[in-house]
């Protein structure tokens, strides 16, 4: 959900919320992100909520389920849940500006089971990325990617 986007961005239905990155929104009023009528039906996975200007995420006591998630209550959630906190560090590439710096908690810290080596992210770059002998996600919408190596020789 992109940048600036006015109140009416609170859900309030059931959704599962896959790479996805939520920032910035505005609100004039006391708002939540997830209503607490449906938002233990909601879900989110390797998915970013950062910088928005509401009351909260969700309504206390009515959590969406979330694992590999960054979100400013993440603290509170279980170690199991493989949530963190942030914050979310971003840099514009390509004139997208919701890339993840290499040094911020959700870069690599995705659920990569979910995703293949065929699989892309929004900008047709490839979702996973070797690490250590296995493959690593970042969570958000967009996937860091490479430019190369450069190696002179003098």
């Amino acid at each position: 959900i992109d940048k600036d986007s006015p109140a009416s961005s609170t859900f309030y239905g059931a959704a599962d919320f896959v790479n996805c990155t939520i920032v910035s929104n505005v609100t004039g009023e006391a708002a939540v992100l997830f209503n607490k009528a449906k938002a233990k039906e909601c879900k989110l996975l390797n998915t970013i909520i950062s910088g928005n200007t509401t009351v909260g995420t969700y309504d206390a006591g009515f959590a969406p389920s979330a694992t590999y998630s960054m979100f400013p209550e993440a603290g509170g959630t279980p170690a199991s849940s493989k949530n963190v906190t942030g914050p979310a560090e971003f840099r514009e590439r390509d004139s997208v500006p919701y890339y993840l710096r290499r040094q911020s908690p959700g870069a690599d810290a995705g659920d990569a089971s979910i995703w293949s080596a065929a699989d892309v992210d929004l900008r047709s770059k490839p979702r996973t990325h070797a690490v250590n002998g296995g493959l690593a996600v970042d969570m958000g919408c967009y996937q860091w990617y490479s430019l190369g190596m450069m190696i002179l020789l003098f």
